[in-house]
């Protein structure tokens, strides 16, 4: 019987975000199949209207620090829902402009600014919901914007030579809110990432383990160059005295004056505190668990060293 495949949402975002680079940068790429028309029926320069590609561009650059900004803080669904009714509303205003300044708003800043709602945020998403083929997925979003001007461009030719520019430009702009609308309510928050004490495993624990103990015996070695044999006689020594000799501190209180912070030797306050141990520095570090117990074992052999 062959294993269950688990179906992984994030394939999802991924092909929205690829759609969205589609549409998006094929709208905005597509002004060169608009060009002459434009040119012709308005009287408009060819250079004043190409000049909206470089506010694409321009405004789009300015805006991906806006959009990335609003999509690290109410996410991604809201901002590239906002693009979207931007693309639209740019591409029909385009439509229906009748001086040049008109066409330069609304094809140049409102469609490059709703432009750059869709690729980083899409692509920070697609990043976080995949985890295995992050490469692949990064890749699949930016290939909307390869196979745009495969897709809109000759879409709007075919509409310019049977209608007319305004016409056509009206056309892409409800197709764009009509396919982008939808698509914006399917990108959702990816999932929180499994914390370290989460994971509930037998074997990584075990092996977290034996890593952290690996790891304190290296330190210990590299700080103290010594036989094993004198390392478990100073371990010895030290737990005898570590009852007497360690100042437990509360959250609260601070080393007390006239006290050396890296031999501190006060008698224990009453009740049960999280202990603090000395640092190099001078400082005092806060540990909980079995790292308390290997900070203190560590700070008493070097204090039976220095005796």
């Amino acid at each position: 019987m062959s294993k269950p495949s688990r179906f992984d949402y994030g394939w999802v975002v991924v092909g929205v975000g690829a759609l969205m680079t589609c549409v998006a940068f094929g709208s905005m790429l597509s002004l060169a199949v608009f060009l002459q028309p434009i040119s012709q029926d308005m009287g408009w320069s060819r250079s004043g209207v190409s000049a909206a590609a470089t506010i694409d561009f321009l405004a789009m650059g300015l805006a991906a620090f806006f959009w990335g900004t609003l999509s690290d803080r109410f996410g991604t669904r809201i901002v590239v829902f906002s693009g979207t009714l931007l693309l639209g509303a740019g591409l029909i205003g385009a439509s229906q402009a009748t001086s040049l300044w008109q066409f330069q708003f609304f094809f140049g800043i409102l469609i490059g600014v709703a432009a750059g709602s869709f690729y980083a945020p899409m692509v920070a998403a697609a990043s976080a919901w995949i985890e295995h083929h992050r490469s692949l997925a990064v890749a699949l979003v930016s290939a909307g914007m390869g196979v745009s001007p495969l897709t809109v461009a000759p879409f709007a030719s075919w509409l310019i030579t049977t209608y007319d520019w305004r016409t056509a430009m009206l056309v892409i702009g409800v197709v764009a809110l009509v396919l982008l609308i939808p698509a914006s309510f399917l990108v959702q928050q990816p999932p929180a990432p499994v914390l370290p004490h989460e994971d509930v495993g037998r074997d990584q624990r075990t092996a977290r383990h034996q890593l952290a103990a690996a790891h304190d015996r290296r330190v210990a070695c590299q700080l103290h160059p010594r036989p094993a044999a004198h390392h478990a006689r100073l371990r010895r020594v030290a737990q005898d005295r570590l009852p007497a000799r360690h100042h437990v501190l509360a959250p609260h209180q601070r080393v007390p004056a006239g006290v050396d912070a890296r031999h501190p030797a006060p008698p224990r306050p009453e009740g049960v505190h999280r202990p603090q141990v000395p640092r190099r520095d001078g400082g005092v570090e806060r540990l909980v668990g079995g790292d308390c117990i290997l900070a203190q074992i560590r700070h008493e052999i070097c204090y039976t060293q220095r005796l």
